[in-house]
């Protein structure tokens, strides 16, 4: 399995459990679509990396458009926790530590989202689909 499946099955365990982690599980009854969200990419991304390592003809491109749903939704939400900490509203507990790893979950979710990218366009080369 290349890097962008490998990485696909670590963000899509780490995306739910992080998230639930930071608010709980009281969460699904306060704020529905913010723990949803993460559970449904973090889904979406196990999928992608079990159609790629099982070698399904559009694997590689379902992870790929996976991965790039993936990371526009955390840099959306990377940038609104910078902007919130600039602006100092709405701080929660421990606001760096998030911030901290909400960059490194983009910066995680960008080098998926590229080795990914990297294996759709070797897989579309004629001498790869020839042989």
């Amino acid at each position: 399995m290349r890097y962008g499946a490998k990485a696909a099955v670590v963000m899509g365990i780490l995306l739910p459990a992080l998230e639930t982690y930071r608010r709980g599980f009281g969460e699904w009854g306060v704020n529905f679509t913010t723990m949803f969200e993460d559970y449904w990419a973090g889904a979406l991304l196990l999928v992608g990396a079990a159609a790629v390592a099982r070698r399904r003809p559009a694997g590689t491109l379902l992870l790929l458009v996976v991965w790039g749903g993936v990371t526009g939704m955390i840099l959306i939400a990377t940038v609104a926790q910078i902007e919130s900490t600039l602006r100092g509203s709405s701080l929660e507990p421990r606001n760096m530590q998030v911030l901290v790893a909400k960059l490194l979950l983009l910066a995680f979710s960008a080098s998926g989202l590229v080795s990914t990218f990297r294996d759709a366009a070797r897989s579309s080369t004629p001498d790869e689909r020839q042989g």
